[in-house]
């Protein structure tokens, strides 16, 4: 576990936007929170490394800082579906490198909302603050939100809209990630990879891929 002002290797963080991620997200955090990077999790497919892990009692978040390369969205959706109904973590969200860079109050902000255990009482009030975002609910798989006060408001909701993902078991749109889970747990043992082969082999059978 690492927390600010501690001394931490240069190599711990594999990206500039994780140490930017890293060394804010402390600052708000409750100091019963652990807080742990790269942090490897074995399934019944394989082992998936995750960037960040938050937890306190029994609640346990995962936190992914993705880049503009990143990867492809059905892996990313198989990947967090196992690492959800497995029961690893109660929640696995996704942000964006501009998002952590220019927006990281309103990330934060947005899971501590969700998860208050997990930040001080005056890291609450802090990013209660700085936020500039109030939740919408919108017909979508991901936690949807809007800038209460924007400058542009068209282009950074969109941006919000589109990349804060917030994957819970209690989201209503569980049930597709429910389906993805169930179908990997059919096939143990082979690698994510393999599965979403299966997965689209099926659907190229049934004419609708």
């Amino acid at each position: 576990m690492w927390r600010e002002g501690e001394a931490m290797l240069a190599d711990a963080w594999e990206s500039p936007i994780e140490e930017i991620f890293a060394r804010k997200c402390c600052r708000y955090l409750s100091r019963e929170a652990d807080f742990d990077c790269q942090v490897e999790v074995c399934t019944r497919h394989e082992r998936f490394r995750v960037d960040f892990v938050l937890s306190r009692a029994h609640e346990t978040i995962a936190v992914e800082c993705d880049g503009h390369d990143f990867h492809n969205p059905l892996r990313d959706e198989f990947r967090d579906a196992v690492l959800l109904g497995e029961g690893h973590f109660t929640a696995v969200y996704h942000f964006r490198g501009c998002d952590i860079t220019f927006y990281l109050e309103d990330c934060l902000w947005l899971m501590s909302v969700k998860f208050p255990a997990l930040f001080s009482e005056r890291g609450r009030h802090q990013l209660d603050c700085l936020h500039e975002l109030e939740i919408v609910p919108l017909l979508s798989q991901r936690e949807a939100v809007i800038l209460r006060k924007p400058a542009d408001p068209f282009r950074r909701a969109w941006v919000f809209r589109r990349n804060i993902q917030q994957k819970l078991s209690s989201n209503p749109y569980w049930p597709y990630w429910r389906r993805l889970y169930e179908f990997a747990g059919r096939h143990p043992g082979l690698s994510l990879d393999q599965v979403i082969s299966l997965w689209k082999k099926r659907f190229e059978k049934e004419g609708r891929a």
